[in-house]
Formats: structure tokens, C-alpha cells, sequence
């Protein structure tokens, strides 16, 4: 593969072509000479106006290649930023330029018991599509921000793109863009725009429940669904919402569609996926971190995938001022700052109440959430005294020892007036 820079492609164009020699400075053309492809590396915006032919702009270039080079397919966009590394992905082709992240790929996706089915399910449609057990090659994805749905929407991509798969990739954005784009010029115009994503071989939509409210993108959205079921083609799409609760106006006939294939729902992070995101950290920056400051790690409940890399960037960083070792108090103090609590301190500061009252007989997790068993009215009365002795410690307001315990917060409020009511038929 050749890498040629813009001046090579448009030198002795005239004085009216030449702003696009401004326009293109920064990018790079990728030559495939055998396979008569180049690719050309630009940014999202360049792209987006070589693909909609802003001032003639296509047809300057797609002239000026032929004079230079001869007759090639010519695909723009970011993702040619990366293909000097990843000379496999030219066997596969973009149909719409779109931005791809060169670490979003199955290798670099951590899987755990609460992630494994959507991503089983994701490998399955790229790679083996008779073990995608619907008649309908449609995945849908959904779960909370951040828990890995465009990471693994984009490993989709990469792998069928690896396998010379023409692939048509949005998120909700662009492709409302392109269709917007394709609805309001000449007939022959749009019939050429749709074509071209349905003769792609897959179709995938990034946040696709941001669709809602634009009734002549989903249209156009139902037709294509309809044309990929009867071509037996790939789909897929990931939304913060299950398909039968998208968020209205959403049209039920697309939302029936989507739930005519197969759904997968992505968890937050569980223990084993903390764990194993955290020693990817250790490994990669060498650190030093004892078996009680990880467990105090791990302790720290989130949300979702990005809150937790919201922490270990905090370690890393933790880490470029303290050293290699990271010991708990520096953390503890920096994640303090950024009002990130630490539930494994905090129960062990609770554990020495309990073990100096009720010796080793009573554990931390018979106290948690909602009791059960035989012994629930004792439990109660343990855990009653124990929210009242902390809260007349100060140290913990309402709010953290309903946290704690896993309880709400109006229990640790009846638990406190229980006790209130004892200590006070106690002093008549």
C-alpha cells in the first residue's frame, strides 16, 4: 500500500479547485493498487461534505484520482487513520465514512458473568452466523450509558470489516443526517443514497432510541429493516432502552421489528469485571498495590463501565504522583475530592462496633438489606442498635448508613425512632 499526500493527487489543478488542496492538506491517500482502492484520511466534517458532494467537492477529487491513478473506489473518513497498522481492514469497506476507535475491538473488551451473553451473542453475528440462533440476523443491545454498548457495536464492525464485509455504520446522529440528507433532494438522488446502505452487508446504529421524534427517519429505518430481514442480512442496534419501551413518539411498527431478532441486556460492572479492568491496570503500569487497598478498590460500587474507569484513572494518576506503590490513605484521600466513598472502610469501621458488642457471632451480611428467617426480630433489634450507635457517633449521616446496611434511607428513619421509644420506656 502507497501513502500519498494531497499535493501529489490534485498537482497543476486549476486556480478554481485549488482551495481543496486546503481543504485536504492534513489528510493522507491509502493506495491499494491491487485491490483499486483508495483511502483517504480526513476528519468526520471533510468527510461528511465528500460524501454529500459539498461544492462539487466529490467529483473534483473522484477526477482528479482517475487522471493520476485511474479508475479506483474511493472510500473518506477518519478510520483511514489507522490502517497504516491494520492493512486487513482494506478487504472490508466503510459504505458511509463514520469514526471507529482503533481499541474497541473484541481482544480489548473484558468479559464477566454480567457482559458474557451480549457479547457471545456479538462474536456469534460477525463471525458465525449460522450459530445466531434467529431466522432474523438482528442483535439488539441495550443497557445503561457507559456499559460497553458502542464498544461492542464497533468490534462488530472491525470484525466483519476484517472479513471484507461491507459495512454501513451510524449512531443515531449521523444516520439521521445521511437519511435527512437523502429525503430532501431529487428522487434518483435519494434511491442512490438508500441503495447504497442496502447493498451493505450489515447495518448498525449506535443510541438508535435517539431516533424518537424523527418519524421520516424511522420510515425510512422500517424500509431498510424490512429489505435486510428478506436479504437475510446483518443488523444491529444499541439503545439505553429495551425495544418495547423506547422512549415516544417512537413508531411501533420499527420498535415491533427490533424485537423481531434476538435482545441482549448489559449489566453494570460485577466483582469479576472490577477485578479484572483493575489488574489490567496494575499489569500495565506496574503497580504495587496490597491485598486491603484492592479490596477497598473493588468495594467501590458504580453505575456503570465509565464510572469505574473514572477510578482507575484516579489510581493512575494517584499513581504519577506517589510511585509505583499505591497505598490506601493517599487513595482514600484523593477519592474523598471527588466524593467517591469507600463501602469496604466504612464497613469495617462498623465491623469493630459489632465485634466489641456481639463478638464474632454476627456478621456484616446478616445485617444487610432485607432481613429474613427465623431470626429476623433479632437481627432487627441488632441492627437497630447498631444504626443508633452510629448515629449518635456523627459520623455517618442517614443517608451513608442506609447505604452501608443496603437499606432505605426511611428505614435507618423508623430504626432510630424504635430505638428512641426503648430508651425512653427504659428511663421511666
Amino acid at each position: 500500500m502507497i501513502v500519498k499526500r494531497i499535493t501529489e493527487i490534485l498537482d497543476g489543478k486549476d486556480e478554481s479547485e485549488r482551495h481543496l488542496i486546503e481543504l485536504f492538506k492534513n489528510a493522507k491517500f491509502f493506495v491499494n493498487s491491487e485491490e483499486k482502492k483508495v483511502l483517504i484520511s480526513c476528519n468526520q466534517t471533510l468527510a461528511y461534505q465528500f460524501s454529500v458532494n459539498f461544492g462539487g467537492m466529490k467529483n473534483i477529487i473522484t477526477k482528479a484520482i482517475e487522471e493520476k491513478l485511474g479508475k479506483y473506489e474511493i472510500s473518506v473518513g477518519p478510520i483511514t487513520e489507522i490502517l497504516e497498522d491494520n492493512e486487513e481492514v482494506l478487504s472490508g469497506h466503510l459504505v458511509v465514512p463514520a469514526t471507529l476507535n482503533k481499541e474497541y475491538i473484541f481482544d480489548k473488551f473484558q468479559v464477566s458473568s454480567c457482559n458474557e451473553d451480549a457479547f457471545r451473542k456479538a462474536v456469534e453475528i460477525s463471525h458465525n452466523e449460522e450459530k445466531f440462533q434467529h431466522k432474523n440476523k438482528l442483535l439488539y443491545i441495550f443497557g445503561s450509558y457507559g456499559q460497553g454498548k458502542t464498544h461492542l457495536l464497533q468490534g462488530i464492525t472491525w470484525s466483519l470489516l476484517s472479513q471484507g464485509k461491507n459495512v454501513a455504520y451510524f449512531n443515531a446522529n449521523t444516520f439521521t443526517e445521511y437519511i435527512v440528507d437523502a429525503v430532501t433532494k431529487k428522487p434518483d438522488y435519494r434511491t442512490a443514497r438508500i441503495r447504497k446502505i442496502q447493498e451493505a452487508d450489515a447495518l448498525l446504529i449506535d443510541d438508535v432510541h435517539s431516533l424518537s421524534g424523527r418519524e421520516r427517519v424511522q420510515l425510512e429505518l422500517k424500509s431498510l429493516i424490512d429489505h435486510y430481514f428478506n436479504s437475510h442480512k446483518i443488523l444491529v442496534f444499541t439503545s439505553v432502552f429495551p425495544q418495547e419501551k423506547l422512549p415516544p413518539p417512537f413508531m411501533e411498527e420499527v420498535s415491533s421489528r427490533m424485537q423481531d431478532g434476538i435482545t441482549s441486556f448489559l449489566e453494570p460492572p460485577d466483582y469479576e469485571l472490577k477485578e479484572k479492568l483493575l489488574n489490567v491496570l496494575i499489569e500495565e503500569e506496574n503497580l504495587l498495590i496490597d491485598e486491603t487497598t484492592k479490596n477497598a478498590i473493588l468495594s467501590i460500587e458504580v453505575k456503570n463501565v465509565r464510572e469505574l474507569m473514572k477510578i482507575l484513572n484516579i489510581i493512575r494518576s494517584v499513581s504519577s504522583v506517589e510511585g509505583k506503590e499505591i497505598r490506601l490513605e493517599a487513595l482514600k484521600k484523593v477519592f474523598e475530592k471527588n466524593d467517591i466513598t469507600i463501602p469496604a472502610l466504612e464497613e469495617e469501621e462498623v465491623m469493630k462496633y459489632i465485634r466489641a458488642r456481639y463478638g464474632n457471632d454476627i456478621t456484616f451480611s446478616m445485617l444487610k438489606g432485607r432481613l429474613k428467617g427465623k431470626n429476623k426480630k433479632e437481627l432487627q433489634s441488632i441492627r437497630d442498635a447498631i444504626i443508633y450507635q452510629l448515629d449518635s457517633m456523627g459520623s455517618f449521616s442517614h443517608v451513608d448508613i442506609a447505604r452501608i446496611f443496603h437499606i432505605h434511607e426511611s428505614t435507618v428513619h423508623y430504626a432510630l425512632k424504635r430505638m428512641k421509644k426503648l430508651h425512653e420506656e427504659e428511663s421511666k
